[in-house]
């Protein structure tokens, strides 16, 4: 996982919900500077949707978007208040992403962005 680039955070996100989520180089930014317990240990879900459906893994091309969810831990963590996670993204080309937080009831916040500057 690539560190959490600073620089990154001064531009503005691509979205604002729960979580600040910022787009530099190869990687989504999620950041919190108010995180509670319960943010911090609920699961994200991360559905990238290509430019062409067969740049997905064979076995995703059915559903038209790769799911990468994930728990904060595994790309970050909480520190006080804050919780940061920096989420590599795949090598092909992404036309949008859906990502937000996920529990047992369902959808906690989602968003939805392309991706219009990556090639």
């Amino acid at each position: 996982t690539p560190p959490l680039d600073e620089a990154a955070l001064t531009r503005d996100p691509v979205a604002n919900a729960v979580f600040e989520v910022y787009h530099e180089g190869d990687a989504l930014f999620y950041v919190n500077n108010e995180c509670t317990d319960m943010e911090s240990e609920t699961y994200f879900f991360l559905h990238i949707i290509p430019n062409e459906p067969e740049d997905l893994p064979f076995y995703r091309q059915k559903y038209g978007f790769d799911n990468l969810d994930f728990l904060l831990w595994q790309y970050g963590g909480k520190s006080g208040d804050r919780c940061e996670a920096v989420v590599p993204l795949p090598a092909y080309p992404i036309a949008s992403v859906r990502t937000g937080q996920y529990d047992a009831t369902g959808q906690i916040w989602g968003v939805e962005f392309a991706l219009p500057d990556r090639e």
